[in-house]
């Protein structure tokens, strides 16, 4: 009678492990796709470079308000060293964050050269170590405060 007990527990368990198994196999695959378009879209974007030369007439939208707000004519108070102070806080943050874009493609182009054949494990490694500290930076400053 024990025996039965036993082996309808472990089967119980058996089904539950296979079912949280089967489940996270799930969540996985999710996560990598989801994983691969964000790499693909990074990969595929623009670099700012290469945005600025798209067009003669290209203009970002900070650079625009700007723009407008140098060469308008204001009411005599002259607030544009704070104006002047938060373009430029803004523009070295957008800088930091072009270069983690940049940082993030260079890692996920894994370009190793022929001569490097007994070092790839140590590459790949660097790499995907490149890879989270980039995408971590990423996430905390780009998508963290935009939930807030």
């Amino acid at each position: 009678m024990a025996v039965l007990g036993t082996k309808k527990d472990f089967e119980s368990i058996q089904f539950t492990l296979q079912r949280e198994n089967d489940h996270l196999k799930a969540q996985n695959r999710r996560t990598l796709t989801h994983m691969r378009r964000l790499c693909e879209s990074i990969k595929t974007a623009p670099s700012y470079k290469e945005r600025g030369r798209m067009g003669s007439g290209y203009c970002s939208g900070l650079d625009k308000v700007t723009h407008d707000k140098c060469n308008s004519e204001g009411d005599g108070t002259d607030d544009r060293p704070a104006a002047d102070f938060q373009v430029l806080s803004v523009r070295n943050e957008e800088a930091e964050l072009q270069e983690m874009i940049e940082k993030l493609k260079d890692a996920l182009s894994l370009q190793i050269k022929p001569g490097q054949m007994p070092s790839i494990k140590q590459e790949l490694l660097h790499t995907a170590g490149q890879v989270s500290r980039c995408y971590t930076d990423l996430i905390s400053k780009i998508i963290e405060p935009t939930l807030r």
